[in-house]
Parts: structure tokens; sequence; C-alpha cells
């Protein structure tokens, strides 16, 4: 019963969402959507009291029609290949997936234990099958996903869906002009691989748009799977009160064997020049720690379930970008900032 009457909820809630959003454009603030007695309640009472709510079921609402749209687009090119292969669908994926996943050797197994032995809890010989497993499952998970690739590049892929979320970029790291006319938002880990990869976009787009790009970093540190992820993110907002949060994300971004021990970070401090004493007792004493939970709970507002992930002037960009994907969208976006669009999109992003 509760869970039915919860699904009502929801799917009211998203149809009145919905009709918000269909209206927004055309309809003042000051449109009256309900009375109490012949008290109005306004569009704008409603945002001002559920805003934080409505954005989270806007952006779950995007994840789902997003992840609905890729299923689809990769069921339509994964029967299109089999087709011109003369194969079955099942036939055509077993062939170029499953037939290709090889069995974990020792030392693979045994790497991966090395690297997640805090969170299994338990020793190498009772947790060796069920890390050979999931081995095998991320490399059929490569697999697919390097397929899907090669067939969306043959049949060009283009999501047309754009919603922009607003995000409060005020009070963080930041690159580039505060007025600048793109901000681009990421949310990261710093013991991602995955951030490694971004990073090195990043740099190369804020080289080619140097002056018209801001980049904002929020921390989305994966407790669960990178057990100093929140001591590295607090490490980070440390350097910051020295000036120097810049050179330590990217010294701690290019060196992950750095992130092991609290020791590790003590020493990236003093190799470059910090105050370490300053350093230290900022570190030890977690003085940042509600400032990364804010970030997170941020994240978790977004609905995001992975790092990095992007946003370009609130439009989402999941992932490490594709080559010419971020700039595509820059460009999108400083061309609409040549027709004086800027402006309401800043005031949208600095909330």
């Amino acid at each position: 019963m509760r869970a039915a009457l919860a699904r009502a909820w929801l799917a009211t809630l998203l149809i009145f969402t919905a009709g918000l959003a269909q209206g927004h454009a055309a309809e003042s603030k000051d449109q009256v959507v309900a009375l109490i007695g012949n008290h109005p309640i306004t569009e704008a009472d409603v945002e001002r009291r559920a805003s934080a709510d409505l954005i989270s079921v806007e952006s779950q609402i995007y994840v789902l029609e997003k992840q609905a749209i890729q299923k689809i687009a990769a069921e339509y090119v994964t029967r299109e290949a089999a087709a011109r292969a003369h194969l079955s669908t099942a036939d055509y994926i077993k062939r170029e997936i499953d037939d290709k996943v090889k069995d974990p050797s020792e030392a693979e197994i045994r790497q991966a234990y090395d690297q997640l032995k805090f969170q299994l809890g338990r020793p190498y010989e009772e947790a060796k099958r069920d890390l050979a497993t999931r081995l095998r499952e991320q490399q059929r998970q490569q697999l697919n996903d390097q397929l899907m690739g090669e067939l969306l590049k043959q049949t060009p892929y283009k999501l047309l869906l754009s919603p922009r979320f607003p995000i409060d970029t005020r009070n963080r790291p930041s690159r580039g002009p505060a007025r600048a006319p793109v901000t681009i938002v990421e949310f990261a880990d710093f013991q991602s691989p995955f951030t490694l990869n971004a990073e090195e976009v990043l740099d190369r787009v804020l080289a080619r748009y140097r002056g018209k790009v801001r980049l904002v970093f929020f921390d989305y540190p994966v407790i669960g799977l990178h057990p100093l992820d929140m001591k590295a993110a607090l490490a980070a907002r440390c350097a910051g009160e020295q000036g120097k949060f810049w050179p330590y994300h990217d010294a701690l971004i290019a060196d992950v064997s750095k992130l092991v021990l609290t020791a590790d970070l003590k020493a990236t401090a003093a190799k470059l020049g910090l105050d370490t004493a300053k350093f230290n007792a900022c570190l030890d004493e977690e003085k940042y720690h509600e400032a990364v939970l804010h970030d997170a709970a941020e994240a978790k507002l977004l609905s995001i379930e992975g790092t990095p992930m992007f946003y370009v002037n609130g439009r989402p960009l999941f992932g490490v970008p594709q080559p010419g994907e971020l700039e595509a969208m820059i460009d999108e976006e400083l061309g609409l900032a040549g027709h004086g669009g800027a402006a309401n999109r800043r005031a949208a992003r600095d909330r």
C-alpha cells in the first residue's frame, strides 16, 4: 500500500513538474497555481519552497531518459550490425563480446585484491573467486563499450536532450575569469582513473579558449570505493588556504600512487612548498569536512552516479568527453553568448 501511494505521489509530482516546465517560458512567476480559501499560491511560491526537490526530480528524469535513449540506440546499432554479419543479435554479441572475455590471471586478481582489500575485509583466498567474477564483468563491459563506440561511429548518434541545471558556483576553486561566458562545472574524485583522462581534455580546452572559459571544481569523493578520497579532498582544500589548490590538485591527479596514506598527502604539500605545520593541522582536524560533504550533497541532488561529471553552462556531460565533444558544446554556448544570452545563463548559474 505504501509503495503504491509513493508511486502515485511521484507520478503526481512529475506531472506537476512537467507542467511548470512547459509553462515557464510563457507565464509569469506570479501565475497562480493553487488557492487556499481566497489566498493564492503562485509559481514563485512553489519554486521557493520546492526548488531543490524539483531540481532533483528533473535530474532523475533526465538521467532515466538518457539511459533509455542509450539503450534503444545500442540495441538498434547492434541489430543492424548483426544483420550485416548475417547473424542473430545473440550470436553477434557472443562473437564480438562474450567469446573475447578471458579469465583473469593470478597476478591480475592479486592486484585487484591489493587495491580493494580494505573494502573487502577478508583474506585473499576467500575473495579470490568474487574478484575473478568482477574482473570478467569489467572486461565484458569494456568490450561492450568499445563495440558500441565503434558501431556508433558508423551510425552517428546525437543526444538532443539538453536541459540546464542551476549550480551555485560561488566560493569554489576555479580557473579562468569569473565573468567568462562559459562555465564548466566538474564533479570529480581524486582516485578515479577517469579523472586523469578528463584533466587532459580540460587542460586542452582551457588553453584553446583562454579567457572565455571558467572551470569550477566540486568534490565528489567515492568513499566506499576509494578509501582515501575524502582525505584527498580535504587536503586539496587545505592547500587552497595557502593559494595552492590547483597545484596540489594537479599533483594528486598526476600520481594516484600518492593516495595511499595520509603521510603521502602531507609529503605532497611539503614538495609544493606549503607551510606544512599549517597544512598538517588543517588536514588532521578535517577543517573542510562539511564543505566537501556540501559538494557531495549537490552531486546527489543532481543525481550524479559517477565521476567525472561536467556541466557546461548547466548542460550535463557525462564521463570523459569524447574528442571534440566538449569543444562543440563550448562553441554552441559562445554562439549563444554572442546574441546576448550569457547574462541570463550566468544569473542562473550563480543563483
